[in-house]
């Protein structure tokens, strides 16, 4: 059967020597360490060998059996691992099948091979080392050895053998998703011994290897129609692809395609879908990925099926690398762990992937793995008991990206509804007539009466177009809602729409009922009026299966083609008063005749052929398209028509679409855009399309209402909140027509607009909003008067009374809080606000605004009264006031000094005389603001106890930024206060400028020299020591001794001005404090994490330059104000190595540092550490052990004659010598099995090493192992 040995021997012999010349190794030999056995192996040799290979790489293999065939032969596997026998958690299990087929042979031995070329290649080839080591592989030669032994060498495509003893194809044998016959009625023992084996395992990937053709067959095998040449895909159709074609590129030439003897079956790439190939019922490999997690696909690796021997290596060539190549395709796609909240892992999670219907489940261990194409995918996970959580994965090319998952405890088990709520009548195959739309329209009405109303003879045109208004009106203040407006059977010969919006509103109705939170919200923001048919005449005359019109002309008979200037059908005529009445915002219509969208200009004749509002229309186009199946890929009618329509056309492409509602709409009813979806290749396709149809649309048609929304929206008041006649509002130039209770819309593309506000008497606003995808951005404004306002000075009670009172109005995002207690125990009150504090969103930075530090500085404490009032009261009513707070949490302390602005005058509440000069005394004439030391132990040196609870509260709240307000002075001043030798460094001189010239400018101060000294100013910026020269001041203390960028903002000459000027002082400053409460999310920010994306706070962030650092808080999120340009950041954190980078600061980035774990011990890497500990200790052992053998050998000469032994000794047998000696025995021996156990780590959600630390561990453990 075999050909001659593979290698030879030639001896010459002389009178003296005789030599050996071993022929050099062909290419089929690279790779084994010992000559590979070309030739058959009957079960006897075959067993034979497996042994073999088990007991030479015993600590690398595991042989076992899954079962007996029908005459008792053993399906023996071997399994390959650097930990055989047991799963590791983290770790993908693969397995090959060969020999199913009994007389296709040559997987059969070409697995033999792989055993051994995987097990001689282990610790010399890297690539055979990594996969072995990241990999649990199971290789089963033959599933059919009875097969094989009544199979013949030589038979190239015959059936002796193909089948088991009892006569049954296996790969016909298996239970199938569209039939029972009489192949798989009954499973025979082989197929049983495999799908318990399947079930028992977490395989992830498989292949079965066939014989008779080359190509790489992926599922599904079999289609419900059994018919061979239609293409069967499964849900994960293209990861298919890409394994099936990681097989066949790397096979010299199953890729070509090229057929083995039939020249008619040609295989593009070397792949096929199997039921494109032939329909095959009862197939392994479609059994595997419906019933277990493992992908399989079957490859036929030779055109001859039972070769002769001599042919082996040529065929153990061409699929070596095909072999490898494809067992590395186990780590693509996503993987991680499933656990719950104190780290347990949660085995039989369900993992679906968004988009894909086929779900996978985690192992026992919470590991699991998906295997996905590279792309964004969802991913959501979910498991009895559990809350549900969902990702957003970027999988990447050439590796599987870990995603770990922590599910919380879910007490009431709910679990998410179908897609469609289970609503079985949107599953009917049958078109609804007139009558019986509007009677499902009626009962809608009557199961949702709170957001249902049938609109049928309420009004002129309701007496021919019937709508169902769906939505929830406000109670309270105006109606500004997002107004939809669908269309089903505008033409009546496209009736798929009427069926589409019909369904539509049965989804929303029952979703509103199961109160799902996104439709809920949908149907309170929005008023979504459904029209299912326009066209109900047009409808009782077409007929069903009519693809297309046999005359374009038929579409202007029909309604969509009569909305000409002079418009004279009834029911078009009342489509346009519907229209008119209810002013939509945006419209639909559903049409067929393709899988597209289309916007204006229909008309083929319109010049120019474009709107000035293509970015609008393609917000709405985009939205509907990009969620559709095949809208912008893969367009089904192409198979119908090569020049079908696809993707986002105007309709004037097209040229058949004259007098459409499309450009009746947007040419007469004000700012409003309409779109039409073509949503089947069919105008009136069969019934059984239905499912599929509302299938493939309904999340488009969710979509397109969330598009709707994309914009700004709003509503002008002035500061009482009423409204003011002769506002105007424009977007990026383009007036905005306001309602009568001056609310506004306008759907706009993505990116940033310019929106400006004008009333007669108030100041013009104008506000940079930015849109994002699909989300509506507020934009109300409450405008300012052109008058002062009338600001009273406020004493201590008075000012603690009003804090109090904002408190209590504003409770739910304020807190009133006492950083300390005076001289004269009089509070510090601090008022706290946190828009976001209820919504537990990512932590933000921190703004502290303090009013001053003493009589001097009265005027400062009004401002920050009216700063709080004026945030409070516009939270929710004006967009920029909206925006600060949801972006910092700001702290809003009046003054630090209490004691020095307590009193006010009685008699008509004017201040003393104005002094300039200076003062921060607190009642023990002591200046605060030169007081506020600290030693080099971070101990303060102030004994004052305003400065005590300052210092304490500025270190705890870790504040961003901080304003001072003082008085005696006009401009902004930073650290120092007095002159010192490290003055102010470049990097942090920069951030003080921008911020000093940026608030200097808004509030019109002097930017050069001083109006109130001799103090020279830079863009309105000095240092502090210019203008009051001193030691200990707060400013200075921040900025050394906090992580804190302050700056003291000298409001005027006059700290404590006539009160009839504090009004005109207010409005001066206010822009600029606003503008300051934004600038801490300018420079840079962002996230630290570890290498598992697990966030870390506490992490030390410096620039290079500056002397400030700041910490990460809570989510590893941590802000630092920078200059625009090139800045060198470095993250410092116990535990980790330190990462630095180059960061180009453009305003606001984001930037995140993994940190990797820093594992050393002593200055050296954990496991040379453990190496040289445990080497040291076993030493000492040793000489303890020779210690103790030496006395007691010196013990026992020293002694002699007779004499009575101690009870402890015996001469005749030196047990504590022996005890002693298996102990070190022992203890050795257990530290090599801890070592060896240690050498398979265990990757968890929160932390795990590196894949340089997994390999330096390996390695060592392979080389100490060799050495021993």
């Amino acid at each position: 059967m075999s050909g001659p040995p593979t290698t030879t021997t030639t001896t010459t012999t002389t009178t003296t020597t005789s030599t050996t010349t071993q022929k050099p190794k062909g290419p089929e030999e690279e790779g084994f360490l010992t000559p590979p056995e070309f030739k058959y192996h009957h079960y006897p040799e075959l067993e034979t060998y497996m042994k073999k290979l088990n007991e030479k790489y015993p600590n690398l293999s595991r042989m076992y059996s899954i079962g007996k065939s029908i005459e008792g032969r053993e399906l023996y596997v071997l399994e390959i691992s650097d930990n055989p026998g047991i799963h590791e958690p983290g770790e993908p299990e693969f397995k090959y099948i060969g020999n199913m087929h009994g007389n296709e042979v040559v997987g059969r031995e070409s697995l033999l091979l792989l055993m051994q070329y995987l097990l001689d290649g282990y610790g010399t080839d890297i690539r055979i080392s990594k996969l072995i080591n990241d990999t649990r592989i199971h290789i089963m030669p033959t599933m059919n050895p009875d097969g094989f032994e009544a199979a013949h060498e030589g038979d190239y495509d015959g059936v002796t053998g193909r089948s088991n003893a009892n006569n049954k194809d296996l790969n016909r044998n298996f239970p199938d998703q569209f039939f029972k016959n009489h192949e798989n009625e009954k499973h025979e023992p082989e197929t049983l011994a495999v799908m318990k084996w399947c079930k028992e395992y977490p395989f992830v990937l498989s292949a079965n290897l066939h014989g008779g053709s080359l190509v790489a067959n992926y599922p599904y095998d079999d289609n419900p129609q059994s018919q061979s040449g239609l293409h069967s895909p499964c849900p994960d159709d293209e990861v298919f692809k890409k394994l099936a074609k990681s097989y066949s590129f790397a096979h010299p030439t199953m890729h070509l395609g090229k057929p083995c003897s039939s020249p008619n079956v040609v295989f593009r790439d070397g792949i096929t879908n199997g039921a494109v190939w032939y329909s095959v019922s009862g197939g392994m490999q479609d059994w595997n990925y419906l019933n277990t997690n493992c992908f399989e696909i079957t490859i036929e690796i030779s055109c001859n099926k039972y070769p002769y021997s001599s042919e082996l290596p040529h065929y153990w060539n061409e699929n070596k690398d095909s072999l490898l190549s494809y067992m590395e395709q186990v780590h693509i796609g996503v993987k991680g762990f499933i656990v719950d909240e104190n780290n347990n892992p949660i085995g039989n999670a369900t993992v679906s992937v968004q988009g894909i219907n086929h779900d996978i489940i985690s192992a026992s261990d919470g590991d699991y793995w998906r295997l996905l194409v590279p792309g964004t995918h969802v991913l959501t996970v979910y498991a009895d008991g559990y809350e549900t959580s969902t990702q957003t994965v970027e999988v990447p090319h050439l590796w599987a990206t870990v995603v770990n998952f922590t599910l919380k405890a879910d007490d009431s088990h709910l679990w998410s509804e179908d897609e469609d709520f289970g609503i079985t009548e949107n599953l009917i195959d049958e078109y609804l007539n007139n009558s019986r739309l509007n009677e499902i329209m009626a009962d809608i009405e009557n199961q949702h009466k709170d957001i249902a109303e049938f609109l049928l003879n309420d009004n002129e045109w309701s007496m021919k177009v019937h709508a169902l208004q769906m939505g929830i009106k406000p109670v309270h203040g105006p109606d500004n809602r997002v107004r939809v407006v669908i269309f089903g059977g505008l033409y009546g010969s496209q009736p798929v729409g009427r069926e589409l919006v019909i369904r539509l509103a049965r989804h929303l109705g029952e979703g509103w009922a199961r109160k799902d939170e996104d439709i809920q919200n949908l149907l309170k923001e929005t008023q979504i009026i459904l029209v299912p048919a326009v066209d109900t005449e047009g409808f009782v005359t077409a007929e069903s299966g009519i693809c297309g019109y046999s005359n374009v002309k038929e579409m202007e008979s029909e309604v969509g083609g009569s909305f000409a200037a002079e418009i004279s059908d009834p029911f078009a005529e009342a489509t346009v008063k519907l229209l008119e009445q209810i002013e939509p915002h945006v419209s639909l219509s559903l049409e067929s005749g393709g899988v597209f969208m289309r916007y204006p200009w229909d008309n083929p004749v319109a010049v120019p052929p474009t709107t000035s509002d293509e970015a609008r229309f393609q917000v709405l186009t985009e939205a509907y398209a990009r969620t559709h199946p095949s809208m912008m890929n893969n367009n089904p009618c192409t198979s119908i028509n090569k020049g079908a329509p696809t993707g986002i056309i105007h309709g004037q492409v097209i040229g058949v679409y004259k007098n459409s509602l499309l450009d009746y709409v947007y040419k007469n009813i004000k700012d409003s855009l309409m779109v039409a979806a073509h949503v089947s290749c069919c105008n009136y396709p069969p019934g059984r399309e239905l499912k599929k149809l509302w299938r493939e649309n309904k999340d488009s048609l969710m979509a397109f209402l969330h598009a709707a929304h994309q914009g700004v929206a709003g509503q002008i008041l002035d500061d009482h909140e009423h409204v003011i006649p002769g506002s105007k509002v424009t977007v990026d130039g383009t007036e905005i027509e306001l309602s009568p209770e001056a609310t506004f819309r306008k759907l706009l593309p993505t990116g940033t607009h310019s929106l400006q506000v004008t009333a007669a008497g108030k100041e013009n606003k104008t506000l940079g909003i930015l849109i994002e995808t699909h989300k509506e951005t507020p934009a109300s404004v409450t405008m300012d008067s052109l008058e002062e306002s009338n600001i009273n000075y406020h004493s201590y009670f008075a000012t603690e009374d009003l804090m109090h009172k904002l408190d209590s109005n504003y409770s739910s995002f304020t807190r009133v809080y006492s950083i300390g207690r005076t001289v004269m125990s009089r509070q510090i009150l601090a008022l706290e606000i946190d828009a976001q504090h209820m919504e537990h969103k990512v932590t933000r930075p921190s703004v502290a605004v303090i009013g001053g530090l003493g009589v001097s500085d009265r005027a400062g404490k009004e401002l920050t009264l009216e700063l709080a009032s004026y945030l409070l009261s516009r939270y929710g009513h004006d967009a920029a006031v909206d925006k600060i707070l949801q972006n910092a949490i700001i702290h809003i302390v009046p003054t630090l000094n209490p004691d020095s602005t307590a009193e006010v005058s009685k008699s008509n509440k004017k201040v003393p005389v104005c002094k300039t000069e200076i003062n921060s005394k607190n009642k023990n004439e002591v200046e605060i603001d030169e007081n506020f030391v600290i030693d080099e132990k971070g101990k303060s040196k102030g004994v004052q106890p305003e400065v005590t609870a300052v210092q304490k509260w500025m270190m705890e709240h870790k504040f961003t930024l901080a304003l001072i307000l003082r008085g005696g002075e006009e401009g902004v001043a930073v650290p120092f206060s007095y002159m010192r030798s490290d003055t102010l460094l470049t990097r942090d001189s920069e951030v003080f400028q921008q911020l000093g010239s940026i608030y200097s400018s808004l509030a019109h101060m002097p930017l050069n020299a001083s109006t109130c000294s001799k103090a020279e100013f830079f863009n309105g910026t000095t240092h502090d020591g210019v203008i009051h020269p001193h030691h200990g001041s707060l400013l200075d203390c921040f900025y050394d001794h906090s992580e804190t960028i302050p700056i003291n903002v000298y409001y005027g000459c006059c700290g404590n001005p006539d009160e009839k000027s504090l009004g005109h002082l207010w409005k001066q400053h206010r822009p600029a404090l606003l503008n300051f409460l934004t600038l801490s999310n300018v420079g840079a920010m962002g996230y630290i994490t570890d290498q598992s994306n697990v966030p870390l706070s506490g992490a030390k962030i410096t620039v290079k330059g500056s002397p400030l650092s700041v910490t990460s808080v809570g989510h590893g999120a941590w802000w630092r104000p920078l200059s625009p340009g090139m800045h060198t950041i470095t993250v410092q954190r116990d535990g980790y190595y330190d990462e630095t980078k180059l960061v180009n600061v453009m305003g606001g980035n984001t930037i995140v540092f993994k940190l990797k774990r820093d594992d050393r011990v002593i200055g050296l890497p954990r496991m040379v550490f453990i190496i040289l500990a445990g080497s040291l200790t076993l030493l000492f052992m040793i000489c303890c052990l020779c210690i103790a053998t030496v006395r007691s050998h010196t013990q026992r000469r020293k002694k002699y004659g007779f004499q009575q032994l101690a009870q402890s000794v015996d001469i005749f047998n030196d047990t504590s010598s022996e005890d002693e000696l298996n102990l070190i025995n022992g203890s050795a021996k257990t530290k090599v099995r801890k070592k060896r156990v240690s050498s398979r780590p265990y990757h968890d959600l929160i932390s795990s090493s590196s894949d340089e630390e997994e390999f330096f561990i390996k390695e060592s453990y392979l080389k100490k192992k060799t050495l021993q």
